[in-house]
């Protein structure tokens, strides 16, 4: 699903042309707008969560200048003393979040996103636990129905409690038979002879497959 977290970060940096024009002055419009992507996502407490070394990182990728962007910032805010120039970081702490702090965390546009990101996450990891719970249940199946390698024999362990034991020898659950199915011995059940075609089957599968009738146990 796509999130509304970049719509939420160009919406928070609009109102920041708009109502704070001033953060931009003798800085680079990157540094803004580094410094609203972390505030949103931390907002929006995204997971993995957004650091700024990530941030900073991929920023380092997209720019040739990016460690004077970055590392070189004019600190001064409204006349307020405080270190002429900083980093990144500084500059989110110093100057950024007193002035769009209000913005962040009172905005109900970016608090309704906020619970979309959370609800979709929540469904996700739901779908997420379904889809495992079938795998596992499909793997489960198939550890109960393995071929052996080299024949056309298929071993199948009963499930769910079967109680055919008690049925007469040579009564079988047909409904565990498949269309290609030649014949089926159950272990707990089987005759002497039967027992003695799974043998002879077994060590010489090349062979065209025996009638029962010609197998002595």
């Amino acid at each position: 699903p796509t999130y509304p977290v970049a719509s939420q970060i160009w919406s928070a940096f609009r109102h920041l042309l708009r109502n704070h024009i001033h953060l931009l002055y003798s800085r680079h419009v990157d540094q803004l707008i580094l410094c609203t992507i972390f505030g949103v996502c931390k907002m929006m407490k995204l997971v993995p969560e957004i650091t700024f070394t990530k941030i900073v990182e991929v920023y380092r990728d997209l720019s040739r200048n990016s460690e004077r962007i970055i590392s070189h910032i004019s600190l001064k805010a409204n006349g307020k003393k405080c270190q002429t120039t900083g980093n990144i970081i500084h500059l989110y702490n110093q100057v950024y979040v007193p002035t769009m702090k209000k913005y962040l965390l009172h905005n109900k546009s970016l608090e309704a996103s906020s619970l979309i990101l959370k609800r979709c996450k929540a469904d996700e990891k739901e779908s997420l636990l379904g889809k495992r719970h079938l795998d596992d249940a499909t793997r489960l199946e198939n550890s109960f129905h393995q071929q052996i390698n080299g024949t056309n024999i298929f071993l199948k362990s009963s499930t769910g409690g079967d109680k055919t034991h008690d049925k007469p020898a040579g009564v079988y659950e047909w409904d565990s038979m498949e269309p290609k199915t030649r014949v089926l011995y159950n272990f707990s059940r089987g005759s002497a002879k039967e027992i003695a075609l799974i043998n002879f089957t077994v060590r010489s599968t090349d062979r065209p497959y025996p009638n029962v009738k010609n197998i002595t146990p």
